[in-house]
């Protein structure tokens, strides 16, 4: 396996690059060499690639939890099974399948996906994100954000060090594994991120709107009228005029419950005070009189009110893992000890500071992997735009073309060689520039928006061939929102053998199996290049058996559906075997 893969999988599981990648492992042949197709199927025809990606608003998301929409949950009150047990916390609520339930040390899941709107009683608030940097609804800022009133920075806490943990956020940081800058290519050129000045995005914004992450990150600067994230040298000290007293600003802060405690050390800003949790003291969230700190060398006790928007200082090169890290990395500075698993067990944390080093050369290449990472994998959509990047920089022999799944209006695609002029470095733009968006996440629309874009009969269709291989690939992060697409099927592959068939109506997966069982275009008789005159092509159909569990098969449309279900293949055979000297061109185009 591929480095390349290896990070992939461990940075956004249920995000479906594994599909693009799967692809870039035959990239270095030059030719698309799918597996277990028989020898007796191949054709020189090229394949057509139609893939749906999606652009919601998830995508933007920092954070891949086992919890609704991949994102940590707070629980402030019931929720189905779920009382006054493990109430005002992360932890302690999952879901059945159809409800919450009680599960002490489990990271709540939130069944409805309903989000707190400051309309009591709803109890649960989302947390997607973990550096924040401003807030930008355009699709293309590096300051791009859900509502940060109703999409909160998870706080750099002890008690949800969890969060910044790649054994349960799957996207955060892994120091095992090896984070590469995107593939490069004709329009633009990726090189190793900067530890000192590390990119929010590689192509939005610009080269100075930037990160230092060997510096603390304490709330917003104003230069001007345009506002940034202020940063210090970890050794200042925490007091107005180092670390400045702008109005708290939603988009820069973290936000806090009743139930959080922040820890004896930390520095946070009171109104428009910064001031340092005092010493064997607590600050308790929602408490009255229940926070004890130290400003500026005068001892106060303040109350700091429930659903407050506050600014924390934080390191934000660090990362905590269940297990010390082995000897090998020449880590030996002080660890953070006070850091726990949603269970409560501890772990280990490690910040990235060049004291806490061997020698240069480990820490400036634990240093580089993390920017690498920070730049180019920190959220979802550039873990996808990175797949994407990677998977067709070389490869050949495609015709292909894409859609965000957002775009509506059932638009047409317009496939073609991926290795003529021009058409890899459109593609690779449209990938790196021009897949990210807002939205909900209509899955069964791009399903069907796939299936009739390979029905079209029109001059720009992009089935040529009868013998032409076609695939659909739909790239997502979570469960489709409501759509009627497939509704009028039934359950088309409830006759189907294990493990294809289940008792559900109009899914996506009837809809992919109806488009097998359907015939795409009618028989058609035509002359054509191979000299065989008066030539019958048309599709020739299997039997579903055979079709899903026989050998002799091939991907035809390949729908992966992230949490919701597991990769549904259903292959399509289109003719016993044809080269593209004899393959038969569809009459009348």
């Amino acid at each position: 396996m591929s480095t390349f893969v290896q990070r992939t999988q461990s940075i956004a599981t249920t995000v479906a690059i594994s599909i693009a990648v799967a692809l870039a492992g035959q990239s270095r042949a030059g030719t698309l060499d799918i597996a277990d197709v028989p020898l007796f199927l191949q054709t020189g025809v090229q394949p057509n690639l139609i893939m749906a990606i999606d652009d919601s608003g998830s995508m933007d998301f920092e954070v891949l939890l086992p919890g609704n929409d991949g994102a940590a949950w707070f629980r402030h009150g019931t929720s189905d099974g779920c009382g006054a047990t493990d109430d005002n916390s992360f932890n302690g609520c999952i879901a059945n399948g159809t409800a919450d339930v009680a599960a002490p040390g489990r990271i709540n899941f939130n069944n409805d996906g309903n989000l707190d709107t400051d309309a009591r009683p709803a109890p649960w608030e989302k947390y997607p994100y973990l550096f924040p940097n401003g807030t930008d609804g355009g699709s293309n800022s590096f300051q791009r954000r859900q509502p940060p009133d109703s999409h909160y920075a998870l706080p750099p806490l002890p008690f949800i060090a969890w969060t910044r943990s790649p054994e349960f956020n799957t996207a955060y940081f892994d120091p095992a594994e090896m984070y590469l800058p995107w593939r490069s290519y004709s329009g633009a050129t990726f090189a190793n991120s900067s530890f000192t000045a590390a990119r929010f995005d590689p192509v939005f914004g610009t080269s100075s709107d930037t990160i230092n992450l060997s510096q603390d990150v304490a709330h917003k600067k104003v230069v001007g009228t345009v506002p940034s994230i202020r940063q210090v040298a970890t050794s200042t000290s925490c007091t107005d005029g180092a670390l400045g007293t702008e109005e708290a600003d939603s988009g820069y802060t973290f936000q806090v419950f009743t139930g959080m405690t922040i820890p004896t050390g930390a520095c946070i800003r009171i109104g428009t005070s910064w001031e340092v949790v005092r010493s064997s003291k607590t600050c308790q969230i929602g408490v009255t009189n229940g926070c004890d700190t130290n400003d500026e060398g005068t001892s106060r006790t303040r109350t700091i009110a429930t659903d407050t928007p506050l600014p924390i200082r934080y390191y934000p090169a660090t990362f905590y893992l269940s297990s010390p890290l082995p000897g090998s990395y020449g880590y030996t500075g002080a660890t953070l000890s006070d850091g726990k698993a949603p269970d409560g067990s501890s772990l280990v944390g490690y910040e990235i500071k060049a004291s806490n080093f061997t020698d240069s050369a480990n820490y400036t290449a634990m240093a580089q992997n993390f920017a690498n990472w920070f730049t180019y994998y920190r959220k979802r959509h550039q873990a996808l735009r990175a797949g994407l990047g990677e998977s067709f920089k070389d490869i050949n022999g495609l015709r292909i073309d894409s859609f965000n799944i957002n775009d509506g209006g059932n638009p047409n695609v317009t496939v073609a060689d991926i290795g003529a002029s021009g058409v890899r470095d459109a593609l690779l733009t449209k990938f790196y520039q021009d897949s990210t968006g807002n939205g909900g996440t209509p899955n069964r629309y791009a399903v069907s928006n796939v299936i009739r874009n390979f029905r079209r009969t029109d001059a720009s269709a992009p089935v040529n061939f009868s013998c032409q291989r076609n695939f659909g690939m739909l790239f997502t992060d979570g469960f489709t929102t409501p759509g009627t697409d497939f509704d009028a099927l039934g359950n088309v592959d409830g006759t189907q053998p294990d493990p294809f068939k289940d008792n559900a109506s109009g899914t996506m997966a009837d809809g992919v199996l109806d488009a097998y069982q359907t015939r795409r275009l009618p028989n058609r008789t035509s002359q054509h290049s191979g000299g065989v005159s008066g030539h019958s092509v048309g599709l020739q159909q299997e039997s579903a058996h055979e079709l899903l569990c026989g050998h002799a098969r091939h991907p035809r449309l390949a729908i992966q559906s992230g949490r919701q279900s597991a990769a549904r293949s259903i292959y399509q055979r289109t003719c016993v075997a044809c080269s593209l000297s004899t393959a038969a061109p569809i009459s009348g185009r």
